[in-house]
């Protein structure tokens, strides 16, 4: 089973998201917010992190550079999903992919099969 935390605080594109990304094993972690987000890892080790970075109380920098600082999570592939044009300054703080909303449904499955790839073969193949 594949782990993906889902770092997003609108539902209906949490629901978007897990729809176009649907796969037998596929497991979400979802969280509402960046404290949420900050939670689950302290309880799990998701596989890939699909975060956005602006949320209501402002941008989610502070998620993503405790997530590429700490040893542990350092190497977890990071994937932004954003109306933000912070590219730049996402990639320089070790995010591994950077996708503007709305997005497109083949570009978000290439990228994640792109990303679990390097997690081993249990976790590469295509989706359905």
């Amino acid at each position: 089973m594949v782990n993906i935390l889902l770092v997003e605080n609108d539902e209906s594109h949490r629901c978007l998201i897990k729809a176009n990304l649907k796969r037998p094993d596929l497991r979400f972690l979802e969280a509402g917010n960046d404290l949420e987000g900050l939670k689950i890892l302290g309880e799990h080790k998701p596989d890939l992190v699909l975060m956005d970075i602006m949320m209501p109380r402002g941008y989610n920098w502070h998620l993503l550079e405790n997530l590429k600082n700490k040893p542990g999570t350092r190497g977890i592939p990071v994937i932004i999903l954003t109306v933000a044009d912070e590219k730049a300054r996402a990639m320089a703080m070790g995010a591994d992919s950077y996708i503007r909303k709305p997005f497109n449904s083949y570009t978000l499955r290439q990228e994640v099969e792109r990303l679990l790839s390097f997690a081993g073969p249990a976790v590469n193949y295509p989706f359905i």
